[in-house]
C-alpha cells in the first residue's frame, strides 16, 4: 500500500512521464493518447485506494489534478477513441465520492475542499470546456453552507460575466442556471426552490429533476404533463 503522503507526487510524476513518452514531434496520436489514459486510470485506482484509507483531501487533490491533466490533453491530443472522455467521467465520479465523504467532516475540511474545487474550476484550461468546468463546480455544492455559498455564487457571477465575450454565451448561461438551482436546492430544499425550478423548466436537466420530483410525490399527472410538453415542443 502506497503511503498517503506519496500519492500526489506519484500521480504528478506518472502523468508527466506518460505524456513525455507518448509525445512524438510535439504530437499525441490516438494510440499514444490511449496509453496516457491507461496510466491515468492507474492513478485513479491509487486515488480510490487513498479514499478508502480515509485520505480524503489527498484523494480529492490528486483526482482534481488528474481531471485538469485530462482536460489539457483533450485540447491538443487525438482523443477520438473515446478513452479520454471515459477517464474524465471516471474522475468526476471519484471527485463526487470524495466530496460526499468530506461533507460528513468538520467545517474546516469542507471549506478547504470547496476552496480547492473553486481554484481548479477557475483555471484557464477549462476555457472552451464549459460543461466540464461546471461539472466540477457541481461536485462542490454538497460542501456549501449559507456562508460559503455566497463565495461560490460570486465565482459563478465572475464566470458568467467573462462568458459574455464567448461565441455562445447562452451555453454558459444555461450551465450557470443549473448550478445555481442545485446550490439553492441544497441549501433550502426542493419545496422552497420549486418556483426557481419551474422558471427554468425549458432546460432539459431541470425538467428531468421536476419529472423525478413529481414521480416521487406520485403526482403522475404533473410528470406526464412535463413529458408531453417536451415531446410536443420537439415535434
Amino acid at each position: 500500500m502506497i503511503p498517503t503522503e506519496d500519492i500526489i507526487p506519484i500521480v504528478k510524476n506518472t502523468i508527466a512521464a506518460s505524456i513525455k513518452c507518448n509525445t512524438h514531434r510535439g504530437y499525441i496520436g490516438w494510440s499514444s493518447c490511449d496509453n496516457i489514459c491507461m496510466d491515468m486510470h492507474d492513478c485513479l485506482d491509487m486515488c480510490a485506494e487513498t479514499l478508502e484509507m480515509r485520505g480524503y483531501m489527498v484523494a480529492l487533490e490528486a483526482a482534481t489534478y488528474i481531471l485538469v491533466s485530462g482536460v489539457k490533453l483533450a485540447s491538443h491530443a487525438d482523443s477520438s477513441s473515446g478513452m479520454l472522455t471515459d477517464v474524465i467521467m471516471c474522475t468526476y465520479e471519484l471527485i463526487d465520492k470524495c466530496t460526499k465523504e468530506i461533507d460528513k467532516k468538520d467545517k474546516q475540511m469542507r471549506d478547504q475542499a470547496l476552496a480547492l474545487i473553486i481554484k481548479e474550476a477557475k483555471k484557464s484550461v477549462f476555457d472552451g470546456w464549459t460543461d466540464w468546468r461546471y461539472e466540477l463546480l457541481k461536485s462542490g455544492i454538497c460542501l456549501c453552507d449559507e456562508k460559503s455559498a455566497k463565495k461560490f455564487e460570486k465565482v459563478l457571477d465572475t464566470l458568467l460575466e467573462i462568458s459574455r465575450e464567448d461565441y455562445f454565451p447562452e451555453y454558459t448561461k444555461k450551465e450557470d442556471l443549473i448550478v445555481r438551482y442545485l446550490l439553492h436546492r441544497h441549501l433550502y430544499g426542493k419545496k422552497n426552490t420549486q418556483k426557481e425550478l419551474y422558471q427554468n423548466i425549458s432546460i432539459n436537466e431541470l425538467r428531468i429533476i421536476a419529472i423525478n420530483d413529481a414521480m416521487e410525490e406520485k403526482n403522475y399527472d404533473e410528470a406526464e404533463k412535463l413529458c408531453l410538453e417536451k415531446a410536443n415542443a420537439e415535434n
